[in-house]
């Protein structure tokens, strides 16, 4: 039970303490029996009968006390000693004092407890001293001060006691605080720039825990200061809290971050998604943290100012505890990472960090420090005391870094990114100071650096170059760098100085050869390689070249060549054609194939490699000194079916490939003079061979040579009206075979042959017959022992050489020719594709070799051009068998078909249409097949006779048809044939079954052809000509029961082609003579209907072909003449659909065929009648 003290002072009151004490014993007994009670009354010396009664009043009840004083204290004294001998409890009393001078404030004072008193203070009140409670306990008192000065000591509780708190708003002053165990201080009632408690009683001692702060503030708030050091017992570091957004935290901390100071401090810092820049203590910050909570995801700019350092994100760890993250309450704890500084024009004298931390194992990653202007002394991409510093990004834009760049401090540095562009750093760029892997530098524009160190890749963007500089210069003196971590991405055709080194770069064994990398469409190569292809060099270049598909001459910088295609790295240089019309250049390469240290293809990233081929390079109207179809500098390196033109311009000599490995299959095209040699290919350890030289009405004014190799077998060289001022070589090597000279029809000249074992001689009607085809200049003994030598004629359209001509080939005017006895390769020659010759050769002087035409004939394949006129013939004649089997019947029928209508409606002529298709083979001698396509379309009119009816009308027909032709010897030609024709048909059918029926048309057929008769050599032609024909038939039905009857028949078919004249493409003229077809068939025909409207027939037939042979000639000789003269057999089934009330027929005809006419064949027919 509480127990409660009433002190009563009295002086001179014996009227009042009677009624007073009865009143409070029954306030107690009644209205509080909750409670014990004791009724103190002090009496300061009463000069009446005061004491008295208090002793009456004492002696009848134990709980009223009695105090008297010796003599008057006076009116505090008194009191406040009767305070000091009440046992009540002195618990939960408030005193407010605000403004005015206060002797000494206390809560509340009891012999008992002191306790749960709130004092408050404000308004400038000055206080003497401060109690919160005096007594035998007290606890958890309050003290408020709100402006106020204390003189003294402002103390909790007179003997001390649990759950004190002294709480601090504004600006306030104590001599010393005493007992608290809480220090509040409330930082939204700071005034800027004062302390909120300023001690002025001397040194003294707090507890660190007690303090803390209400509300939060940006800028620093000083909570507590003093002239004398303030010690802290229990000090680990700053107090800390954060906000509900975790990005914020809110700290208290002694000035120094000490135990013993002078100051405590409460600020915020915000270390999450902070965008502007916050100025301490001479730095610059993004995110800031002083209790290891994660800097992270924040953004600022820095345009001005001049700072020591600048921080994205900074990441401090808790004094005095190194390193640990106790105090952090983030989600995240020690790190710094995706912050982001830009520094655009501040000064920063010492270090610019994306993001440091110096947190035990904190990791300072994915940070990225930008600067784009300003003055900037250091800038490291991430900093960590204890931890990784990774994945880190700086960006220099044209700024000046008067010290280092580094992308990442700490244990590890991986996969840091330095990007410069138009950046001058005095210092050395450095991927990390622990790095092992994926640090990249990458440089744009034109740079400077006193050296790199650090990287696993050094990537250049060669499309940002600026021309004539380096895009990135050492200027800290030699240096050593790894070669294999070299890039550049970008293109140009120029050469582009990547790095620049005046005292030396040095890549040691890491050195091997050009970087290189392709395209991806396999046509352009793009290598970087040391200006001298060297381990060591003061420069490395970088430059683009394509080596495949390119049409447009190039001309390096620098270079006094022309190239088509290029490949630094062994690419195989090929499908290059360009044409250099005008310059002036050493060397002209439509391909140029080159290989890096000592031959290895090994950078070589094409799928074909080491080789210059199928290139083609012209000159028409530049100079130039040499001239190579392909080049290749690989050891095994081949230049293979390569093609240099010369159509006009200064050329000293032509190439037509050029190799170490093989050069076989190039051209050279030579069509205007040559100061030099004309080589068809070079082949410094191969086979130089099977190489073609055109030389057409020029002046070689040195030597020219098939092929120079190894190995020199089957080169060519065609001489027309040129003149060699030196030799002419077939090939260099000793060995050599099928090296052949083709001399064409005029004069020719040469001062000796080597090398060759074949000399073939082109004739025609233009050239003098008693002039050598090719004049020998030397003077000695021209040696041709061993060499086969062979005529021919040049074109098909000259007209013909007769037999006994003869044709000076080879004179040697100043010299003599030394040949075999029986000279080789003399039997025959070909005028065209048609016309063989039989020459003698042989020498006539000691001088001369000439040529006597022995024999002439056209070859057997000529009959192939003829079998195409027998093929006509043959579809003609299935024309007109069509219209036998099937039109004549469709126009008989609608005929009948409108006689029937005349009562009603007479219609006259009545229209029928018929289309059909067939298979033929036909033996001439050899064979034709034809596939073909028969149109009809006509008129008819059924008119009655005396004994039976007549049916005729006019028709148009129409034919299409290919045909494959093959001779015995396999020789194939093939091509398509085409009717026209118009013509009139007549059919009588008596009552006794006999009939009668003919026809007569005439019109057009076109012939193609298209074949091979000679060497491959492709011949074709195209004729049109008119073509005649008809026929007579009679037959007799003969019903032997209602629905079959039997048809004996016979009929004659005539058809005629007319004269033409085919040119051919190679230049023959053949005259076709007209071709005439007179053929008999006798057969009989079984027929039988059908319950569905249709018939079946078959029957048997006897042809035969009494003429049918086709002719041609060239020139007055006759070709072998195909023919169709012969008999065939047929046997022949088919069925006739007629559907009940319709206009269409259809007819499946199959036929088999012996003799001349063999195989199977067959058509189907269909016909309207209208």
């Amino acid at each position: 039970m509480k127990k409660i003290s009433v002190v009563i002072p009295c002086y001179n009151e014996e009227e009042n303490v009677g009624p007073m004490a009865e009143t409070l014993v029954g306030l107690f007994r009644h209205e509080l029996a909750a409670y014990d009670y004791e009724l103190i009354f002090i009496d300061n010396d009463s000069q009446d009968r005061t004491r008295e009664y208090l002793r009456a009043l004492c002696a009848e009840n134990h709980k009223i006390k009695a105090i008297f004083n010796a003599k008057n204290f006076g009116q505090f004294n008194s009191p406040y000693y009767g305070m000091l001998q009440s046992t009540g409890d002195a618990t939960g009393n408030k005193v407010n004092v605000s403004g005015g001078n206060v002797g000494a404030v206390i809560g509340s004072v009891s012999a008992g407890a002191a306790s749960n008193n709130e004092i408050t203070l404000k308004g400038g009140v000055t206080v003497g001293s401060v109690l919160g409670g005096q007594g035998a306990t007290t606890t958890d008192n309050k003290v408020n001060l709100e402006g106020a000065t204390v003189t003294g000591a402002v103390k909790g509780g007179s003997v001390g006691g649990a759950g004190h708190e002294l709480t601090v708003k504004g600006t306030n002053a104590a001599g010393s605080i005493v007992g608290f165990e809480k220090l509040k201080f409330d930082v939204g009632t700071a005034a800027a720039s004062n302390p909120m408690l300023t001690l002025t009683g001397g040194a003294s001692t707090h507890g660190w825990n007690t303090l803390e702060a209400i509300g939060t503030t940006a800028g620093p708030v000083t909570l507590m200061q003093s002239g004398a050091a303030m010690t802290f017992t229990g000090y680990n570091g700053a107090h800390s809290g954060i906000n509900s957004a975790d990005t914020t935290e809110f700290n208290i901390d002694t000035e120094n971050r000490t135990a013993t100071d002078h100051k405590v401090i409460a600020q915020s810092y915000q270390y999450r998604g902070q965008t502007h820049a916050v100025a301490l203590g001479g730095n610059v910050y993004g995110g800031i943290s002083r209790v290891a909570n994660a800097t992270r995801e924040n953004n600022i700019t820095v345009s001005s100012g001049t700072y020591t350092n600048a921080y994205g994100g900074y990441t401090d760890s808790v004094p005095p505890l190194p390193g640990s993250a106790a105090k952090a309450h983030s989600a995240e704890h020690k790190n710094s990472h995706d912050n982001k500084i830009t520094i655009a024009g501040a000064t920063v004298s010492g270090t610019v960090y994306g993001g440091y931390t110096n947190a035990a194992a904190g990791t300072a990653t994915k940070n990225t420090v930008n600067v784009t202007g300003g003055t900037v002394a250091n800038v490291v991409g991430g900093s960590s005391a204890a931890g990784a510093a990774s994945d880190n990004t700086i960006n220099l834009g044209a700024v000046t870094v008067t010290g280092n760049v580094t992308g990442g401090e700490g244990t590890a540095t991986n996969d840091n990114k330095v990007n410069v562009e138009g950046t001058t750093v005095n210092g050395v760029i450095s991927g990390g100071n622990n790095a092992t892997s994926g640090n990249t530098l990458t440089v744009k524009g034109t740079n400077s650096a006193g050296n790199i160190t650090a990287f696993q890749h050094v990537n250049f963007d060669a499309s940002t170059a600026n021309a004539g500089t380096s895009m990135l210069t050492f200027t800290g003196g030699a240096n050593a760098l790894d070669w294999q971590t070299l890039d550049a991405t970008g293109t140009s055709t120029t050469p582009i100085t990547l790095m620049e080194n005046g005292a030396g770069i040095s890549f040691g064994g890491t050195y091997d050869g050009a970087r290189s990398k392709i395209n991806g469409d396999d046509t352009t190569e793009y290598n970087i390689d040391t200006e001298n292809r060297t381990a060591s060099d003061t420069k490395v270049i970088a430059q683009s070249y394509q080596y495949r598909g390119v049409t447009a001459p190039v001309t390096p910088s620098g270079s006094t060549d022309v190239y088509g295609g290029i490949s630094k790295v062994g690419n195989a240089t090929r499908e290059n054609n360009i044409t250099v019309s005008s310059g002036s250049y050493t060397n002209a390469y439509g391909g140029y194939t080159d290989v890096p240290l000592s031959g290895t293809d090994a950078k070589a990233l094409s799928g074909d490699k080491r080789d210059s081929h199928d290139n083609s390079v012209t000159i028409d109207g530049a100079t130039v000194g040499t001239v190579y179809g392909g080049y290749a500098t690989s050891p095994t390196g081949k230049a293979t079916k390569n093609t240099v033109n010369i159509t006009s311009g200064m050329v000293a000599n032509a190439v037509g490939g050029y190799s170490t490995g093989d050069a076989k299959e190039n051209t050279v095209n030579v069509k205007s003079n040559v100061s030099g040699d004309v080589t068809g290919s070079v082949s410094t350890s191969g086979a130089a061979s099977a190489n073609v030289i055109n030389l057409d009405n020029i002046t070689v004014g040195g030597n020219v040579t098939g092929g120079s190799g190894a190995t020199t077998e089957d080169n060519f060289i065609h001489l027309n009206k040129t003149t060699v001022t030196g030799s002419i070589t077939g090939g260099t090597a000793a060995s050599g075979t099928g090296n052949t000279l083709v001399v064409h029809p005029g004069v020719s000249k040469a001062q000796s042959l080597a090398g060759i074992q074949n000399i073939n001689f082109f004739l025609d009607q233009t050239h003098d017959k008693t002039a050598p085809i090719l004049e020998l200049t030397t003077t000695g003994t021209q040696n041709l022992q061993g060499v086969g030598i062979g005529v021919g004629v040049i074109d098909g359209a000259h007209p013909a050489f007769r037999v006994s001509e003869q044709f000076s080939l080879i004179k040697a005017p100043g010299g003599t020719i030394q040949t075999d006895p029986t000279i080789q390769n003399t039997s025959s020659a070909m005028q065209g594709v048609s016309l063989r010759y039989e020459f003698d050769v042989a020498q006539t002087a000691t001088n001369e070799v000439s040529a006597v035409v022995k024999k002439a004939e056209l070859i057997e394949q000529t009959k192939s051009f003829v079998e195409t006129r027998v093929g006509a013939t043959a579809f003609i004649n299935q024309g007109v068998d069509f219209l036998v089997a099937n039109n004549i019947k469709a126009a008989k029928d609608a005929a009948s078909a409108g006689k029937a209508d005349e009562a009603t409606a007479p219609k006259g002529y009545q229209l029928w249409a018929g289309i059909g298709g067939s298979h033929m083979h036909s033996e001439t001698g050899s064979y034709v097949d034809t596939n073909g396509l028969n149109v009809g379309v006509g008129w008819a009119r059924e008119e009655s006779l005396k004994n039976g009816n007549v049916v005729y009308g006019p028709f148009l027909s129409y034919g299409n048809a290919s045909y494959d032709s093959y001779l015995n010897d396999n020789t194939h030609g093939s091509g398509k044939f085409r009717t026209y024709g118009l013509g009139l048909m007549v059919r009588v059918d008596r009552k006794d079954g006999m009939w009668y029926e003919g026809s007569l048309q005439g019109g057009r057929v076109k012939s193609d052809y298209d074949g091979s008769i000679y060497a491959g050599i492709n011949s074709s032609y195209n004729v049109s000509n008119t073509y005649w024909a008809g026929h007579f038939a009679a037959g007799k039905d003969i019903q032997i029961k209602d629905d079959a009857k039997i048809t004996p028949y016979l009929r004659y078919f005539w058809s005629h082609q007319g004269d033409v004249t085919a040119h051919l493409n190679t230049g023959e003229d053949y005259d076709f003579s007209e071709v005439n077809s007179n053929r008999t068939r006798l057969g009989f025909r079984y027929t039988k209907q059908s319950n569905a409207g249709g018939e079946f027939y078959t029957g048997l037939a006897l042809e035969y072909e009494f003429s049918g042979s086709a002719h041609a000639s060239y020139q007055g000789y006759e070709t072998p003449s195909p023919s169709l003269k012969g008999a065939s057999g047929m046997l022949e089934l088919g069925y006739r659909f007629m559907p009940a009330d319709g206009n269409m027929r259809y007819d499946l005809r199959l036929m088999g065929w012996q003799g001349k006419r063999r195989g199977l064949s067959g058509d189907l027919g269909v016909k309207w009648m209208f």
